[in-house]
């Protein structure tokens, strides 16, 4: 199956944006099935992305047995937020706590996680049903900062290491192929307090024997955000890095989300030195051919309803020019 990663299309898609309802259920999946038809063949989702209803789209077309790559994640409890007249407390108490999945200690009622290797096991199977499938071909860690936050360190490595020696347990039954950390600012946060070090990973992904099934990161990069480049918040050799030079130290794949800043980038005027270096006829093309050039990157993901931009990205997809000099000349003035 890592055969199949390696093969992954440089452009995927995310289905995170959107309503919980049937209108944009439908709009999404004319999105998947027109990116399939464009030679899209890595598809993102989680549990909480828009309260399970992503998996069950993407699972509908799984079960036309189309050839197509698979990433789900692990920690965040599915809720539908937009209704107010479920209260929080309670729902979390009848569906999770009284059938012992996490306890209070161990869930994060702000942010609505949990990493109780109970907890993960069960959504798992469910996310599994959703999706149609026997397997994950890529697991993913989802946001562990913010467990790093509120524990401390000490306690979230201990936890990271409970959530490897599981990951390696679904591994063995084949439940997941491969799996990795999914962020947003876990890698650049100031405070080194709070601030994820891919150091840490690979050592306990060693300790529990699945390093070679450590294979991504996932993070945000765009024109107004390059952290990820530009801030040197990973260690080395005792040396100061950026992120995705330390991953292309250690063999680790960049997939980036957020290329249009989560909508941002239609707001700014771009500075003249972006308009002409880079390929397209409007910002987010421009910033999607921006990301295209970037050095170390496996692929882009790509968050979208509408299938206009669908096509404009895949315009920019297909234009010859993009290169990591014209990246680099950004940085080298």
């Amino acid at each position: 199956m890592f055969e199949s990663l390696n093969n992954i299309s440089k452009l995927s898609i995310g289905l995170y944006q959107g309503a919980d309802n049937n209108i944009v259920d439908a709009q999404l999946s004319d999105i998947i099935t027109q990116a399939i038809k464009f030679g899209v063949n890595y598809f993102d989702v989680a549990p909480n992305y828009r309260n399970t209803r992503s998996e069950n789209i993407l699972g509908k077309i799984i079960k036309r047995n189309l050839d197509i790559i698979v990433s789900t994640k692990g920690g965040f409890v599915p809720f539908d937020f937009s209704n107010k007249n479920i209260d929080e407390e309670v729902y979390v108490n009848k569906n999770f706590i009284s059938k012992g999945l996490f306890d209070k200690e161990s869930f994060d009622y702000y942010y609505f996680q949990s990493f109780n290797t109970r907890y993960l096991d069960y959504e798992l199977n469910n996310s599994l049903s959703r999706l149609n499938s026997k397997k994950i071909d890529l697991y993913y860690i989802h946001n562990p900062e913010y467990l790093l936050m509120k524990v401390g360190y000490i306690k979230f490595i201990e936890v990271m290491n409970n959530v490897c020696a599981w990951i390696r347990l679904k591994i063995e039954k084949k439940e997941i192929v491969n799996f990795g950390i999914s962020t947003w600012d876990g890698f650049f946060e100031n405070d080194s307090s709070k601030r994820l070090q891919l150091n840490d990973f690979i050592s306990i992904s060693k300790k529990n024997k699945i390093f070679e099934n450590f294979k991504i990161i996932q993070f945000p990069f765009n024109i107004l955000k390059t952290d990820a480049f530009t801030k040197t918040t990973q260690i080395i050799e005792n040396k100061n890095v950026s992120l995705i030079r330390a991953a292309n130290y250690h063999n680790i794949n960049c997939y980036i989300s957020a290329p249009y800043g989560q909508g941002k980038i239609n707001d700014i005027k771009l500075p003249d030195e972006i308009n002409k270096t880079f390929y397209g006829k409007n910002n987010f093309q421009k910033a999607l051919s921006f990301c295209m050039s970037v050095p170390y990157i496996k692929t882009i993901i790509l968050g979208t309803k509408q299938l206009n931009h669908l096509n404009d990205a895949i315009d920019v997809l297909n234009f010859d020019g993009h290169s990591e000099s014209l990246f680099y000349s950004l940085f080298k003035k």
